[in-house]
């Protein structure tokens, strides 16, 4: 069985739930995602997410990718 949360970084999904649960994914919110590409912030904000998911062993899904870079 795998462990996911849903709509991370919106509302009460956030770092704490990296910290107390062993996820197996996590998925990014739409709204941080919508724009990412003119959005020096919010790409800074995701690699951070990135940097740590990848040293939690944590997979990462985003909705809303409509860009192709």
């Amino acid at each position: 069985m795998k462990i996911s949360d849903d709509d991370f970084g919106a509302g009460y999904s956030g770092l704490n739930l990296l910290a107390n649960y062993l996820l197996d994914y996590i998925k990014l919110d739409r709204e941080l995602i919508i724009d990412i590409d003119r959005h020096e912030r919010r790409q800074a904000i995701v690699h951070g997410i990135q940097l740590t998911c990848r040293e939690l062993n944590i997979d990462i899904l985003a909705e809303g990718v409509e860009t192709l870079h």
